[in-house]
């Protein structure tokens, strides 16, 4: 990807503590050198401080005693989620439109398709063996390719159709019930824009080795059980400060048969030569490498492996022996990590109802033992698999410090150096315990590198540089998904669907159904019922102008907010040929320049469906400036409409709390959002060409309910 084909332009940044990201080699985030951190300062985030943590708690985290991790394979949060209602699905106001600008990019472009678009198609799995529904290509190259720059227009032809499947409530309903009964996190991404392994590597280790240091990078799949990396992991770290660990994991058959056994090469642990040399020391023990005798051995080497299985593993019990037999012996350690045969980890076309089985049984163990009252589960997924998911993905300014493959790293084609290692796509979160009850939405920006952070501010044990600079400022720490003054201690097994009586009667009746066949939609899918969640604060309050010129238009992006906010800017006239990705600092603002003679369509949009579109004509005389005030009580997003002309301007208003606005020759008129979401749209009558559009949510500070709107003509 080259850096001289962009006609944006960045002007100097306004204030001492706002920065957007240069695009050059080696820029950094402004006042943070390379290797630095911005670590979490608790619930409402911030992006200053020392490396890996802060050394005092965030309040209400000593009330955890036990944190037990649980990472699945292969979905992506719209694959599960699209059609829940009240989160960032199908239903997204604020969803990045296609280059030609005319729709959005759920509608992939699509050649076979009868209208040159593929929309979302549901697998309903009463038809259709949608529980065998098969994987699709997931490695770095197509990755990239459905990425393209940002774009994110090329599913189809970097997946194949299969890509834009989903599932509903109806199919899926564990799932969908534990997202209304604890937290379910919209905006969660995986760590990288590639396979299993790197994504797992991030989430026990936080990073790839992207300088080749250390074996790496680690950009797709080693062989599995190959000991050849040998960076630092955190598990090594919470040993050495003497915080109790364990990974939980079958120890019979590895990556083999039958399929219902082992650990299916997904303890990344494995990977490492130092566990390898360590066989029978307590560091291979708690990471559950077991006989590796041979430190050099590549491969499936069955001699590291139990034998003789007493039972095939299709009673799950059988293959969670040793977590069970940990909590009820009251011997769980602080942190648990559990790997899953892989039958069980959801990975296509093994069935969904086989991993919600399984994580029942999981949950099931911890809701009726003592640790209940005191731990917190952490149930996310590796990648995605090849689906597709509508909310492209963070990514980092150019050439960011530890960000981009700075070697070749056996990357071929054109997929290798200069581009981006991640945020990969977005992918399900689901945070379990007592004080994530009622069912809530949190939309902060988290990926796999999130659940370390946490454990840094439960444990005090830190990751430093393991994790970017940049990674950790715009990527929480998972603290502000936690209500500690709303803690509900009860027992909830007897809410939920009964999975594990139900997998095998659904999964039998599902392969006997035929193959899922490509479904060509001419609308998007209906939200499955009304919105019942409640929406987290996410420290993030966002705003964006756009002023005029006759050769040119300038964009004003403004944080309020305590989070840096990572935005993506796009042009749909040839303004620019590329997306821009910037990084704006907590409680700053930058300006932006785009080249423009006559007719411009341009549009910013940043997390938790923040979108500002604007089309015009450089010599209009009606202008829109937008302000967001700090976040508290009485925050608020202002409008205010200048016209210029000679004439009055009539100014229609869909979605506020007027119609239209009058504004005279030379004279202003306002409009105030405040205290909940908002979907407004201004144009001018008779004039198709002249458009703004603008989605967000304005933070008040108190939990808001997903889609209140609040709004008053001032």
């Amino acid at each position: 990807m080259s850096e001289d084909n962009s006609r944006f332009r960045r002007r100097t940044v306004l204030g001492g503590m706002a920065a957007a990201a240069a695009a050059a080699a080696g820029s950094q985030l402004a006042g943070m050198g390379a290797g630095q951190a911005a670590p979490s300062t608790g619930s409402s985030g911030g992006s200053s401080g020392s490396s890996g943590g802060s050394s005092k708690r965030p309040n209400g985290l000593d009330k955890i005693e036990h944190v037990v991790i649980l990472m699945q394979e292969n979905r992506s949060f719209d694959h599960y989620f699209g059609t829940m209602n009240g989160i960032a699905g199908f239903n997204d106001p604020a969803a990045v439109r296609l280059p030609s600008g005319a729709k959005s990019v759920l509608y992939q472009p699509d050649g076979s398709a009868p209208s040159g678009s593929l929309l979302p198609w549901h697998v309903d799995t009463t038809k259709v063996n949608g529980q065998g529904l098969e994987g699709l290509d997931h490695t770095w190259a197509t990755g990239h390719q459905a990425w393209n720059g940002g774009h994110w227009d090329s599913w189809i032809a970097a997946k194949g159709e299969r890509t834009m499947a989903y599932f509903t409530e109806a199919d899926v309903p564990f799932y969908r019930a534990l997202a209304k009964k604890f937290t379910i996190c919209d905006h969660y991404f995986c760590s990288v824009l590639s396979s299993t392994s790197p994504n797992r590597l991030y989430h026990w280790t936080g990073n790839i080795d992207a300088a080749g240091t250390y074996g790496g990078p680690a950009w797709e799949n080693p062989p599995d059980y190959s000991f050849g990396l040998s960076w630092k992991t955190y598990p090594e770290l919470l040993l050495e400060k003497g915080v109790s660990w364990q990974v939980f994991a079958d120890n019979y058959i590895g990556d083999g048969s039958p399929d219902t056994r082992g650990d299916y090469g997904d303890n990344p642990l494995w990977l490492f030569r130092q566990y390898g040399q360590a066989a029978g020391t307590p560091l291979a023990n708690q990471a559950n490498v077991v006989n590796a005798t041979n430190s050099t051995n590549t491969g499936n080497g069955t001699d590291w492996w139990l034998q003789n299985p007493p039972s095939d593993g299709s009673n799950i019990p059988d293959v969670l022996t040793q977590f069970t037999a940990a909590v009820k012996g009251k011997t769980l350690p602080k942190v648990s990590w559990i790997v899953a045969p892989a039958a069980y980890t959801d990975h296509p076309s093994w069935a969904p109802a086989n991993g919600a089985a399984y994580l029942q049984t999981v949950l099931n163990t911890i809701w009726e033992s003592g640790y209940w009252k005191s731990t917190v589960v952490f149930v996310n997924y590796d990648e995605n698999d090849g689906f597709y998911d509508h909310v492209v993905s963070p990514t980092p300014p150019p050439l960011t410090p530890g960000e981009f493959l700075t070697t070749a790293g056996g990357v071929a084609g054109p997929f290798s150096q200069n581009y981006p290692i991640g945020l990969g796509v977005r992918v399900p979160m689901l945070v379990i315990s007592p004080w994530t009850a009622g069912g809530n939405v949190s939309s902060q920006v988290f990926d796999h590198t999130s659940v370390l952070q946490f454990l840094e501010q439960w444990t005090g044990v830190h990751a430093g540089d393991s994790i970017s600079a940049w990674r950790r400022s715009i990527c929480g720490d998972l603290t502000s998904v936690f209500r500690f003054d709303h803690a509900d201690t009860s027992n909830p097994a007897a809410s939920f669907p009964d999975a594990i009586a139900t997998r095998n009667a659904l999964v039998s009746a599902d392969l006997k159904l035929p193959t899922a066949a490509t479904i060509y939609n001419t609308s998007l899918p209906a939200p499955d019922g009304p919105a019942t969640l409640t929406a987290l604060p996410t420290s993030y309050q966002p705003a964006a102008s756009i002023s005029v010129g006759p050769h040119q238009i300038s964009w004003r992006l403004d944080n309020r907010g305590s989070w840096d906010l990572p935005v993506q800017a796009y042009t749909y006239h040839g303004e620019g040929a590329v997306p821009q990705h910037l990084t704006l600092r907590a409680h700053g603002s930058a300006a932006l320049d785009v080249p423009s003679a006559g007719d411009y369509d341009v549009a910013v949009h940043a997390p938790n469906m923040f979108k500002v579109a604007a089309r015009g004509r450089t010599d209009d005389t009606v202008h829109v400036e937008a302000k967001a005030s700090e976040i508290g009580a009485a925050a608020a997003l202002t409008l205010t409409v200048g016209n210029t002309g000679t004439e009055p301007a009539t100014v229609l208003v869909s979605g506020g709390p007027v119609d239209r606005l009058v504004v005279a020759p030379g004279g202003r008129g306002s409009l105030r959002l405040g205290g909940g979401r908002y979907n407004l749209e201004l144009s001018l009558p008779g004039r198709d060409d002249w458009h703004r559009h603008y989605v967000g949510l304005v933070e008040t500070g108190p939990v808001d309910q997903t889609g209140k709107v609040a709004a008053d003509r001032v």
